[in-house]
């Protein structure tokens, strides 16, 4: 939970605020004073909020909360924030080791608290990891040991032309994304074990790893709070040069996060080794400039009977 400095909190229950911490992550401000010469009403709601322990804290403004002042700065922010869920997320500068109570008083600056006139710092504009590897630690589950004892894991039979795909996308000049495409319980996953297999073979020093997008966006609220997440995550893998990461439904990335597109193709431009997949019915989204020239699409099909039948054997 997160303690308000009594000063503060003080301050805030005289002007009837109501403040409310329900994790360590969250803060609600309900009914603060707003500056009625530069807002068109006078009272809004807060949230403050992170993504993650060591990333930025977003903070939120009724979605309705309009800024009528002439401070350009000041204007910016409330013109580019999303919209959404009824709040509005200010583009607002701290980072990511910022105390909470930096930040809430940062976010009563914003408008104008107590009378003042509204002031904002520049956003950040990177994200701080809060160390190496933490998102990958936390979610990430390593595929490329499975390889020690073969026998012990399901066979991949018939697919060695796909296994060669993947693998050379991986290793050319300029990465590529290889993007696995299935129907769901086609093997999908079970080919970027057999790719783990092979570059262990070719004797490069890989460490694969597979991370599940969903079980990471898990319990955000915003698109903010979701780019958040995926540049950290890229980041990570950018850092680590032999880490290859394998996105379970990497369609995730474009769906929750309305600029995802840009984030992928600015890694893959950066040398970050990527294995996504996907299902049919998403492809369409992958074939959007700058992303479409950096993804190989590998169509992954049921198996034949014959390849079937060898697959019951094993």
């Amino acid at each position: 939970m997160i303690a308000v400095e009594r000063e503060l909190e003080k301050r805030l229950k005289q002007l009837r605020v109501h403040i409310d911490a329900p994790d360590g992550d969250t803060v609600f401000l309900r009914n603060v004073p707003a500056s009625d010469r530069f807002f068109n009403k006078p009272r809004t709601n807060l949230l403050i909020k992170r993504p993650q322990e060591g990333l930025p804290y977003l903070i939120c403004v009724d979605e309705d909360l309009e800024y009528i002042g002439k401070d350009s700065a000041v204007a910016r922010a409330f013109i580019a924030g999303h919209k959404q869920q009824g709040w509005r997320v200010l583009s607002i500068g701290h980072g990511s080791r910022s105390d909470i109570h930096a930040v809430i008083e940062q976010a009563l600056t914003a408008i104008g608290f107590d009378g003042g006139d509204p002031e904002l710092k520049l956003a950040v504009p990177a994200i701080e990891a809060a160390g190496p590897g933490r998102l990958l630690a936390s979610f990430a589950t390593e595929i490329s040991t499975e390889t020690n004892h073969v026998s012990t894991h399901e066979p991949t039979i018939g697919r060695e032309e796909r296994i060669e795909e993947v693998v050379a996308s991986l290793l050319q000049w300029q990465v590529r994304l290889p993007l696995i495409v299935g129907e769901s319980g086609v093997g999908k996953t079970n080919l970027t074990r057999a790719v783990a297999r092979k570059l262990k073979t070719l004797g490069r020093d890989f460490k694969v790893l597979s991370i599940e997008l969903g079980a990471l966006m898990a319990g955000t609220l915003f698109d903010s709070e979701r780019e958040s997440l995926l540049i950290a995550l890229l980041k990570e893998v950018v850092a680590q040069c032999q880490i290859v990461l394998v996105i379970e439904h990497l369609e995730l990335a474009l769906i929750a996060v309305p600029r995802g597109y840009l984030n992928l193709s600015e890694a893959l431009d950066r040398g970050v080794r990527l294995i996504g997949t996907t299902m049919p019915a998403f492809t369409a989204r992958f074939e959007v400039a700058p992303l479409s020239r950096r993804v190989q699409m590998i169509g992954l099909t049921e198996m034949s009977l014959n390849e079937t039948d060898d697959v019951l054997r094993a």
